[in-house]
């Protein structure tokens, strides 16, 4: 029947992912490339074989073990997974993290490039989290979580404000509303807030008027909000269900999410 094919279909989905990665591998050169800066191909390849890593069912299977012996959130795991990557591509990890760090400098006008990087980002992120929920949906002990950012107070009641209004605005959109929302002036703003240490983030948004802390709060509902429906990849939205509320781990850093800044 249809649970059949639909488990058959995902069967041959992961052996497609499992062979581009093999691929990788096979193709890593004997001589690791330590000064040349990373081409634009390269760097969307790299982002597009760590959301593949992040999507096996194996990685979550590892993820969870390493919860279950460590205890912890098992963010520097998924970050050695992706400086793997960076050399089955070619590129020595520590070089290469330090040719990621220029991405918003060396690509400021690529809006793919900056959609791509976000993406990366935030699937990482996701996994993280899953795994973590899914951990203790298990009845394993919560994990410890890295030390947290710093938190002010007035900002994070103010920017809770915003909360149900921009719940309400993005439940009444549509896909195609949310995609477009992104344009290229936002993504840009977008990436250059990704990109700042906790305490740069809160100085950001500290700095935005009214009107753009409103919207800020918006762009970060729609983008957790795309993230778990898979809008970004999809395109496809399910009816009636609003995006979950928006926390200050926006403005002030998750604290169990990859910190992706590390590689960078």
């Amino acid at each position: 029947g249809n649970k059949v094919l639909l488990a058959e279909r995902l069967r041959f989905m992961h052996t497609a992912m499992r062979t581009y990665l093999q691929a990788l591998k096979d193709r890593r050169p004997p001589v690791l490339e330590k000064k040349k800066p990373l081409p634009r191909a390269m760097i969307l390849e790299f982002f597009d074989a760590c959301n593949t890593r992040m999507d096996l069912p194996e990685t979550k299977e590892v993820l969870l073990k390493y919860l279950t012996t460590e205890c912890k959130v098992p963010n520097e795991l998924i970050i050695d997974m992706q400086t793997q990557l960076l050399e089955d591509l070619g590129y020595e990890k520590e070089h290469g993290c330090a040719m990621l760090s220029r991405v918003p400098q060396d690509f400021p006008n690529d809006a793919e490039v900056g959609q791509k990087m976000q993406m990366w980002k935030m699937k990482a992120s996701q996994t993280c989290m899953a795994a973590v929920k899914a951990h203790q949906d298990a009845g394993g002990e919560l994990p410890q979580l890295p030390a947290m950012p710093p938190v002010d107070p007035e900002l994070a009641k103010e920017m809770e404000a915003f909360v149900p209004k921009a719940r309400d605005a993005v439940a009444n959109m549509s896909m195609e509303e949310k995609s477009s929302f992104f344009d290229e002036k936002r993504m840009k703003k977008m990436q250059v807030f990704q990109n700042l240490p906790p305490e740069g983030r809160i100085a950001y948004v500290k700095r935005l008027g009214s009107d753009e802390k409103f919207e800020f709060m918006k762009m970060q509902m729609i983008a957790a909000d795309m993230m778990r429906r898979g809008g970004y990849q999809a395109g496809q939205a399910q009816p009636n269900q609003a995006p979950a509320a928006c926390t200050m781990d926006a403005v002030q850093g998750p604290s169990t999410a990859p910190a992706q800044e590390q590689m960078m």
